[in-house]
């Protein structure tokens, strides 16, 4: 009779699970950073102990490509960010992997910057967009710099406008040891200043970063970046999880009593393996989503926006726009089956007749990472439509290949290739889609670098390289591999080191 009762307390404990799983991993799995209430004072001491019984998120960053003067070879590539607030004053503790400490002489400075939406127009992540034809708000800047013992509390509306506040609010300081920086940035929940950003408890609050890394010549708008994040900031001690685990019990209870006590034996097993399945189901699929916010936000979100609107950074440049995947325009996504945006992403636009704009990844991407991008950009509509299943998900990871690519020759004068130049003119301009990323006088996207000199500026073979398998190059870019057979790749080549600029 007692080994009945303690199988009876197998439901409790999946529903139980189920209820709390979004709690233990963070409410959004990670998608945001959480600024956890703590009792007592805070200081903006990077050593103090505190910071580490916080949970971290690890934010990606990528090289400020969109504005002049553009940088490519942005050095750090990630931070660590953590976030505390007591309901009076909130803090953040930034860390990165740092070799040197350049912080005295007369060489450039080491950096990092939080940057918030001032009001409810948007912005963007860089200096806000009002700039180039794109309209944005303000936004406020904390800025540090390693030789100062301030942090600049600023404002901008596009590049060009910083501009330092009179009243400096924003207090904090950083460390160096063990090769790595600790940058805290601290202030009040509040403020009266309408240049300042206005923190409300438990609001959705976008949050952007940005660091120089001194020692590699980062200066200005030559920096790495993050595209928008989330801050929420939790109000008190988080005490859902009681509530959450009241209404388990009491569901876990009824549950025993109308439907498990009418059960035979063999009847209760069986329900208890179909409970336990749809556990693991759901850990699995968030997992899955998890992964695919990830590859998101490192290849799609320059076009298709941070929340899937189509409205990211590249999209004023691109005719026709980045499809909507909230469906907040059109009903879209909701009429999709799983397989026909697995194979948008897979095969690109041309693969599915439709924008040529849309680059493939089948060639980038595993068809695991496929799915999940598939399983991640589901969430980002309410329409009710066909999950990913754990099938899908557990497609072979693709075995990456090394080219054996044979020297490439092209003549001093390029004049004499017109027909080849022109058909690689074509096949860069209407075959695969390379004005979506790359801008060719007033033509063109601005997610990778302007092609006008190219010509001038890079080499035959790299390029040949490049174009085949970028990821064979520098495996942690945004340029996908188009599938680009090595002929076409030539032609292309030779369009390129046609152009000299004006």
């Amino acid at each position: 009779m007692r080994d009945i009762k303690r199988i009876y307390l197998i439901p409790v404990i999946l529903i139980l699970l189920s209820l709390l799983y979004p709690q233990m991993v963070g409410g959004d799995g990670g998608f945001m950073v959480n600024s956890k209430y703590i009792k007592g004072d805070i200081s903006d001491d990077p050593a103090s102990p505190v910071w580490e019984q916080i949970p971290a998120i690890q934010i990606s960053l990528f090289s400020q490509v969109r504005f002049e003067p553009r940088w490519f070879d942005g050095k750090v590539r990630s931070i660590s960010v953590r976030s505390i607030n007591n309901g009076e004053r909130i803090a953040f503790l930034l860390e990165w992997e740092d070799k040197t400490e350049d912080r005295k002489g007369d060489g450039f400075k080491d950096g990092a910057a939080i940057e918030f939406p001032v009001g409810k127009e948007k912005a963007h992540f860089s200096h806000a967009s009002r700039m180039e034809q794109l309209p944005g708000g303000k936004v406020n800047i904390w800025y540090w710099k390693a030789d100062s013992t301030d942090i600049k509390d600023m404002n901008a509306e596009g590049l060009g406008t910083l501009a330092v506040q009179q009243k400096q609010d924003v207090i904090g300081r950083g460390m160096w040891s063990n090769n790595k920086w600790r940058v805290v940035f601290l202030r009040t929940l509040k403020s009266a200043d309408g240049n300042d950003v206005v923190f409300q408890p438990l609001e959705y609050k976008d949050i952007a970063f940005a660091v120089w890394d001194g020692s590699n010549g980062e200066q200005g708008a030559q920096k790495t970046v993050s595209v928008w994040y989330y801050l929420q900031i939790d109000a008190t001690v988080n005490r859902m999880v009681y509530i959450y685990s009241a209404i388990a019990i009491a569901v876990a209870g009824l549950f025993e009593l109308f439907i498990i006590r009418r059960m035979k034996g063999s009847e209760k097993g069986i329900l208890l393996l179909i409970l336990l399945f749809a556990a693991l189901n759901g850990c699995a699929k968030d997992e899955a989503v998890e992964r695919g916010w990830s590859l998101y936000h490192h290849y799609c979100i320059s076009c298709h926006g941070n929340k899937g609107r189509g409205d990211g950074f590249n999209a004023a440049y691109l005719d026709p726009k980045p499809r909507d995947h909230s469906d907040s325009k059109e009903e879209y996504m909701a009429t999709k089956e799983n397989k026909q945006l697995f194979d948008a992403v897979s095969k690109g636009g041309r693969g599915i007749a439709k924008s040529q704009l849309m680059p493939s990844y089948g060639h980038t991407l595993s068809e695991n990472e496929i799915w999940s991008l598939v399983a991640y950009m589901r969430t980002l509509h309410k329409n009710k439509v066909e999950k990913v299943s754990l099938k899908e998900m557990e497609k072979i990871e693709k075995k990456k290949t090394r080219l054996k690519i044979e020297k490439i020759n092209i003549s001093s004068d390029v004049e004499s290739l017109s027909e080849d130049i022109s058909r690689g003119e074509r096949l860069f301009k209407e075959k695969y889609g390379c004005y979506a990323c790359h801008r060719i006088g007033e033509k063109g996207g601005i997610v990778g670098p302007p092609l006008d000199k190219a010509g001038f500026r890079l080499n035959a073979d790299w390029l040949l390289r490049w174009i085949l398998n970028p990821q064979s190059i520098k495996s942690e870019t945004t340029m996908p591999n188009l599938g680009v057979p090595e002929r076409d790749a030539r032609f292309i080549v030779l369009y390129l080191k046609s152009l000299k600029g004006a």
